[in-house]
């Protein structure tokens, strides 16, 4: 069986959907995976060994042509497409455009029933392409979720044992231990404004950090992300190194080097527990179901009634001038506690 996966973007949730392709791989033997994919984002596939290629496309510079130029450009790349000679389509990505480009392949699309996509407030039209619909439980965390899909899709038999991943050896950590290493990545940035650990507590963070003979990393992959790093840092910029458009091959082997990581629901932070480096995710306004979790992580989330609401970029209460940081679910999740749990991760005394 050859298989064509959907998930182009973005980078967090194409990680988690590692595990449901290590799945298809260990209960369909013999099975291909290809992996249709934006190319912002074509490397990050690759980094999972049971991926056997990648269909790469620019969905954005497609997207920017005109009718007339669009349908050539697609008529082509299906033609391409139809040489792999798939067999079925597993959509995880449920994107309305893509859906209805792919369908031009002729092949199977399989995905969610119409009521489950308007529950996960996706385009419920894009089940009009899909050859089968299956039912899932949107109420899963992300990492099983997928899972489910890629089974009840391919008709396996799933274990909630089995969890294990074949990750490339572009992901294996260094032989000796990072422990004594004093450089930490703070994945400062993630989209949504209400996603983001208030800017106050970052600069207090990285104070601590620094004050204990830590050097620190800050990924940024747009000018507001080097901007706010720039005030995160201001006060010592001399002991961080911000990573200004970096590629993500590139970032990978430098997070690879760091003793730990703090971040946030973002694809960085995802990507540091997935390789097993101790990582601290907290999380405000969306739910910790998104964690890829590991021995080496610690979740600190919210304990704020209205978290989390999943509204990734206001705050709806209307008490919101009460409280002391930006966004209020994040306000007891202090500076202090996060230094904490990192010293614990590393095996370190608390100060």
């Amino acid at each position: 069986m050859k298989i064509l996966v959907v998930k182009p973007a973005a980078f967090g949730d194409i990680l988690h959907c590692f595990y449901a392709i290590s799945d298809i791989k260990r209960y369909l033997p013999g099975a291909q995976v290809f992996w249709y994919v934006d190319k912002t984002y074509q490397e990050v596939p690759l980094w999972n060994r049971d991926v056997d290629g990648i269909i790469s496309v620019p969905r954005k510079k497609i997207r920017k042509l005109n009718n007339l130029t669009l349908g050539l450009v697609e008529y082509f790349f299906i033609q391409r497409l139809k040489k792999y000679h798939f067999d079925v389509v597993v959509d995880f990505y449920f994107g309305y455009q893509d859906a209805k480009f792919l369908n031009k392949l002729g092949v199977p699309i399989i995905g969610p029933t119409d009521e489950i996509l308007k529950e996960l407030k996706e385009n419920p039209k894009t089940n009009s392409f899909y050859s089968q619909e299956i039912k899932v439980k949107p109420s899963l965390d992300v990492v099983p979720f997928y899972r489910e899909i890629a089974s009840k899709s391919l008709e396996y038999q799933l274990s909630s044992d089995e969890k294990n991943i074949r990750l490339s050896d572009k992901c294996a950590l260094p032989v000796n231990s990072n422990t004594g290493i004093k450089e930490l990545m703070f994945v400062h940035s993630t989209s949504g404004k209400a996603k983001n650990w208030p800017i106050e507590y970052w600069k207090k963070l990285y104070l601590r950090a620094v004050n204990n003979g830590y050097h620190v990393l800050l990924p940024c992959g747009s000018q507001e992300e080097e901007n706010k790093a720039k005030l995160i840092i201001s006060e010592k910029p001399n002991n961080a190194e911000l990573l200004v458009n970096v590629a993500l091959n590139d970032i990978l082997e430098r997070l690879k080097q760091v003793c730990a990581v703090v971040g946030g629901d973002t694809g960085f932070t995802h990507l540091s527990s997935l390789i097993g480096i101790p990582t601290v995710y907290v999380f405000g306004a969306t739910s910790s179901g998104a964690a890829i979790n590991s021995k080496n992580a610690f979740i600190l989330e919210s304990e704020m009634d209205c978290s989390p609401c999943m509204n990734r970029n206001n705050c709806w209460r209307k008490d919101i001038d009460q409280f002391s940081v930006f966004p209020p679910c994040y306000e007891k999740i202090t500076p202090g506690l996060v230094w904490k749990k990192l010293l614990q991760l590393k095996g370190e005394a608390s100060e």
